[in-house]
């Protein structure tokens, strides 16, 4: 009769290392340490793993995927979830950056549920040191479900072969990371879940302290659709670090409905020896009713949770943010359902937005997008990884708001990519400045820069998810330029933070990221990004936006140019001073199927000194009240006689054109020649037989300067009378009848 095969964990404390963690036999009797044995009251709580996501996947080990709530819990609300699949390796593992002093500690302690059926696993703990000691210990087997107080000895007797513990007592003052290992035995799949992490005798052991809730509260009652500022909970700390998202706002709203919400660290303060931390939320509840609330903050000892408020949200509306539209995805469409166009363009830094903002909205525009950097807005305070900026936070929460009374939506940029490159001295990762990194490669790859950036995401959800002129977070700028080992770590890495993103911003804003050129279609698929917004610096308008349209039609999905110029050197378009190149790009996107307008780049260099934002306002003009969704039209162009050009879209019962000049924006300089310098008659195919009204617009400023009536026959052609043109021009075309959808169908 063949034995049921064991189930076991390892658990890992691990620092920076210089090799391999040593192997052990997923069946060895661990150490002669019993669960009786240990010191009981005496341990030190190091995690209860309530939601801790500082916690992740040791990628060079077995495949793993976590449940940071897990709803097997010894203590507290939840565990961590490990769901693990053999893949050759032996163990899956799972890890967490640290700062411990385990000088005197003589036990490691853990509560583990098996969800197995059988033995066959195993569980044990390492620790590694900053002097690259992997003290890793022997694997326990665990029965099926709870296995409660595994206790692992730090006195050398329960390390695994190959462990000198006289190395690891000279390291054990400095141990960074934390590994649990699960061994899977013969089982080719399974699933565990860790919970209450303890150390005993508690000794030198560095923690983060208790802390005391004092203070929160809510407003009792409030307006739907306004947002809630949490007033945080306080902290009394030792002068220790909490991160920068290190609490929660939880919520239970009507019909059940469960909200939640990190809570950033806002500020701290000196009070009597020790440090007042400021935590605190911008909460926009999703429905009207009674809401019961509460904070909570983790601390030393786990987390701690405040007495519960309530909070009543009047009826009334409650706006969504904008997304994809969901029965065409080739589009956006606001909270209330209609169609969004970004028309806009980079305002990455501007000491005073209120002007820059309301400059753009008073030519149409809509959309803006806004940078994180060094030199603008960091999220980091001083280039270091430990704190939130409280000055450049202020400055976006006065951004957002002059960006809502201006009606513009904001997408906001994390990260761009010279953080990994020529600002790597400035990057709060580097070694340099306390960070974990030696090298930028390492970002997209390495855990605890991963955890730290996802603590950033937590931080930007709990202070400006609520704002209503958020349209999307940006991840990265220009992703493709930064360093890396492999652009598979890239994607990887977008997947990972995205997903981050969308499951915990309760507000659910849409995701995206840039590339300098067309990118990879493998990081455009990556369902977690929302679009795709490639950038361009080429006097070629119509070359980039036919790349831009293809990739739209391989994605089906939203797709508009996130950057735009004649070239990536500001002289490139500063000799262009009417703004030709602007003018012709936003037209030739009117008439493309594209999500949006193409975002110019050089807008203090360029378009505010020669008041260029007006180029905004013709096509915004034409494109008002034109919702596209549901229509597909064909995207055609031609030749005009003398030399210009016409882009069209052209459907069933409806016609879209843009009649333009090439040559005026290969020569800036010189006088525009005309576009068409003789009348002639523009046939267009494809058009439903009927009458058809024509509406001609200025390109400066999208004024209707005619109409007129003209008749398609059985053939189908509009056949359009061109005058002669000087300057560009647009045509917009509709069937007086409309076609319904059944019979475009047809």
């Amino acid at each position: 009769m063949r034995c049921l095969p064991t189930l076991a964990i390892i658990l890992v404390f691990a620092g920076c290392s210089s090799g391999g963690s040593p192997g052990g036999s997923a069946t060895t009797a661990a150490t002669s340490a019993t669960a009786a044995a240990t010191p009981g009251d005496e341990a030190l709580l190091l995690d209860s793993f309530e939601d801790d996501r500082l916690w992740s996947i040791e990628s060079a080990d077995d495949h793993a995927v976590l449940d940071w709530r897990a709803a097997e819990a010894s203590d507290g609300a939840c565990g961590l979830g490990v769901a693990f699949s053999a893949t050759g390796k032996g163990k899956a593992s799972v890890r967490k950056e640290v700062d411990l002093d385990l000088s005197q500690a003589r036990w490691l302690v853990v509560d583990v549920f098996n969800a197995c059926a059988s033995t066959q696993a195993a569980v044990a703990p390492t620790a590694i040191t900053t002097s690259g000691v992997w003290a890793s210990c022997k694997p326990r087997a665990l029965v099926p479900g709870w296995n409660r107080d595994l206790a692992f000895a730090l006195d050398g007797s329960a390390f695994a072969d190959g462990v000198d513990p006289a190395r690891w007592k000279a390291g054990a003052a400095k141990v960074e990371r934390l590994m649990l290992s699960v061994h899977e035995g013969d089982l080719a799949q399974g699933r565990v879940v860790f919970d209450r992490l303890r150390v005993a005798p508690g000794g030198k052991v560095q923690r983060r302290p208790a802390l005391t809730l004092a203070g929160f509260s809510l407003p009792g009652e409030t307006p739907a659709g306004t947002p809630v500022e949490a007033p945080p909970p306080w902290g009394m700390a030792a002068g220790i670090n909490l991160g920068w998202a290190p609490g929660e706002l939880r919520g239970e709203g009507p019909g059940g409905v469960i909200t939640t919400l990190p809570l950033a660290l806002l500020g701290q303060e000196p009070a009597g020896g020790r440090v007042r931390l400021r935590l605190g939320a911008r909460w926009l509840p999703e429905r009207a009713g009674a809401w019961k609330v509460v904070a909570g903050v983790r601390g030393g000892e786990g987390w701690r949770w405040s007495q519960p408020a309530t909070l009543v949200v009047q009826p009334g509306a409650i706006p969504r943010p904008h997304a994809v539209d969901a029965n065409d995805p080739r589009f956006f469409c606001a909270g209330d359902g209609r169609l969004f166009r970004p028309h806009g363009q980079n305002l990455a830094w501007m000491a005073d937005p209120e002007p820059w903002f309301a400059a753009l909205a008073a030519n149409g525009g809509n959309w803006a997008r806004v940078w994180t950097c060094p030199w603008h807005l960091p999220l980091a305070a001083g280039n270091r990884p430990e704190l939130p900026d409280p000055v450049a936070s202020a400055g976006l929460d006065r951004l957002f708001a002059a960006a809502a009374r201006s009606g513009i939506q904001v997408q906001l940029v994390l990260m761009y990519h010279g953080m990994l490159g020529a600002d790597w001295g400035k990057n709060p990762l580097n070694q340099a400045n306390g960070g974990p990194l030696k090298d930028p490669r390492q970002f997209w790859t390495d855990g605890a820069a991963r955890a730290w950036f996802r603590a950033q995401l937590d931080y930007a959800i709990a202070r400006w998810s609520a704002e209503p002129a958020l349209f999307a977070w940006e991840l990265v700028n220009e992703c493709e330029l930064c360093p890396r080992f492999d652009f598979k770590d890239v994607i990887a890495w977008h997947r990972e933070m995205a997903a981050y993103l969308k499951q915990r911003d309760p507000r659910r804003h849409l995701v995206a990221t840039s590339t300098a050129g067309a990118g990879e279609d493998a990081l455009w698929q990556l369902p977690e990004l929302d679009f795709a917004q490639p950038h361009a610096y080429t006097p070629d308008i119509e070359a980039a936006l036919a790349r831009t349209a293809a990739l739209g039609t391989r994605l089906a999905k939203p797709v508009f140019l996130g950057e735009l110029g004649r070239g990536w050197r500001a002289p490139d378009d500063q000799r262009d001073r009417e703004g030709r190149h602007l003018g012709q790009a936003l037209w030739l996107a009117a008439v493309a199927p594209t999500a949006g307008s193409p975002a110019p780049w050089w807008w203090d260099t360029v378009i505010q000194p020669n008041r260029l934002e007006q180029r905004f306002a013709g096509p915004a003009a034409f494109l008002q009240d034109d919702d596209r969704r549901g229509w597909h039209p064909a995207w055609l162009q031609g030749d005009l006689p003398g030399g210009g050009r016409w882009h069209a879209l052209v459907g069933a019962d409806r016609l879209r054109a843009y009649l333009f000049q090439p040559l005026a924006v290969a020569r800036p300089d010189e006088p525009a020649p005309p576009v068409l310098a003789e009348p002639a008659t523009w046939a267009v195919a494809g058009c439903a037989p009927g009458r058809w009204r024509l509406r001609w617009f200025a390109s400066a400023d999208g004024r209707v300067e005619r109409s007129e009536a003209l008749a398609v026959g059985d053939d189908g052609i509009l056949a359009v009378p061109l005058p002669a043109i000087g300057r560009d021009t647009a045509l917009a075309g509709d069937r007086l009848v409309p076609l319904v959808p059944a019979a475009l169908a047809r």
